[in-house]
């Protein structure tokens, strides 16, 4: 006889890529820390590597938070089972999986190649899914800012309405884009992203702070469905676990030497209204200067790194961590990624050149960064900070400023993720 699981809050995590890992683990974590909850963290992305993530390792380690693939966390039927077992190839965190071992041999990776996402949508109902959530007593849903129509998370959302299961969407990055079209798409077309389509389906829905949430507001999503509670992955609480959990140089080498001027750039997707040119010519020209060390990091979302260009210019970073190259650099370069926020509370050097992409980013409004205009400008700064490390012209009380917005979402002595937790509490369904 099958033992039931036993009578506790049951929460699902749900996540798709590297940053969804970035901005969820941490509300994971003061979940597992504070309550005793059962956790499941499942991807929706079968070809995300969950088994080696360093963040999802120290949940299943410390925590024992469940982390497996929903695939095969959803499969109750053999043709489930079979498919679920050949497609989620990445291995997972969680010992007690339905679906079995993985299929290693040439008929898993055939069906693997010929399984289409339609294929898996129409094999993964909501009805079955629905079966297997009320099986485990899933107490509430939290998911990313996902589209519906993204993997499987449009059946995920009408299961748990067949259960009565309240769904939530938190944030997967930190836009700070001031600018009603954020890509060369939207300028052209004149019309700005909808998120009443994203995030319509959500029973709540979660911004980091005011300007973004009037953004979702205006597309036509109801206001009262949305909560302001900061950034999970850049708050003071956070960011002391991550700091000590990241990979750090005793790990991995980044820098080779140690003479040099040490300069990250961390590229963007070019559909960011980038002025893709200007900007490379600008890095392959700061990459010539004798006294520079650089390494490009490409965006970890896109991943459209342009590396038959930027190759040139340095090394490429598609294995080391962000946050290991900002504690490593002495001046970061870069326009639109919410990364850029932490070389900034790292007390290093982050150089903004305005003039490569077309938009308005918040730092830049709140002069918490070194703005540029032009590459004579770049080229000078970068001169500046090889003759003093320390010299910026910038002050802290802006960079205090900025945390307090759009990190602590208006509140100087906010909790955060105690207050994502207290939020998710009080919307379980009992």
């Amino acid at each position: 006889m099958i033992k039931q699981p036993k009578p506790q809050n049951v929460i699902i995590f749900f996540i798709r890529r590297f940053n969804d890992i970035d901005h969820i683990v941490p509300i994971v974590y003061e979940m597992a820390r504070t309550n005793k909850n059962r956790l499941i963290i499942l991807s929706n992305n079968q070809y995300l590597d969950i088994k080696n993530d360093f963040r999802l390792k120290f949940l299943y380690s410390e925590w024992g938070v469940e982390i497996d693939y929903s695939y095969r966390f959803f499969a109750s039927t053999f043709t489930q089972r079979l498919i679920a077992s050949a497609i989620c190839d990445r291995g997972y965190l969680n010992k007690g999986s339905i679906g079995g071992r993985l299929i290693k041999n040439t008929f898993g990776r055939l069906i693997s190649h010929y399984i289409s996402e339609d294929l898996l949508k129409n094999i993964f109902t909501p009805k079955t899914i629905a079966k297997v959530m009320e099986y485990n007593r899933i107490s509430i849903t939290i998911f990313d800012h996902a589209k519906p129509e993204q993997h499987i998370t449009g059946k995920l959302l009408q299961a748990t309405k067949l259960l009565g299961i309240q769904s939530i969407s938190v944030p997967h990055g930190l836009n700070l884009v001031m600018d009603k079209f954020l890509t060369d798409r939207q300028v052209k077309e004149e019309i700005a992203y909808d998120y009443d389509h994203k995030l319509g389906q959500f029973d709540y829905v979660v911004a980091q702070f005011e300007f973004f949430k009037k953004r979702i507001v205006e597309t036509g999503f109801e206001e009262s469905k949305i909560t302001i509670l900061g950034s999970t992955r850049y708050c003071p609480e956070w960011r002391k676990v991550y700091l000590k959990i990241a990979p750090t140089s005793r790990d991995i080498e980044v820098f080779k030497h140690k003479d040099k001027l040490k300069v990250v750039f961390m590229e963007y997707s070019y559909n960011y209204r980038i002025q893709r040119k200007t900007s490379l010519e600008s890095i392959l020209n700061i990459s010539k200067l004798d006294f520079v060390e650089l390494i490009v990091k490409p965006h970890t979302r896109s991943n459209r790194l342009y590396a038959d260009v930027l190759g040139e210019a340095g090394s490429i970073a598609y294995d080391i961590p962000s946050v290991l190259l900002c504690q490593e650099a002495d001046v970061v370069i870069g326009t639109t990624s919410s990364i850029l926020l932490e070389p900034l509370l790292l007390g290093k050097v982050l150089i903004y050149p305005k003039y490569f992409h077309e938009n308005t980013m918040r730092f830049e409004q709140l002069g918490a960064c070194w703005c540029v205009n032009s590459y004579d400008e770049l080229q000078k700064a970068i001169e500046s900070v090889w003759k003093d490390r320390d010299y910026k012209p910038y002050d802290n009380k802006n960079i205090e400023a900025l945390e307090t917005e759009v990190i602590l979402g208006g509140k100087k002595d906010r909790n955060v993720l105690n207050d994502y937790v207290d939020f998710i509490n009080s919307k379980i369904t009992q």
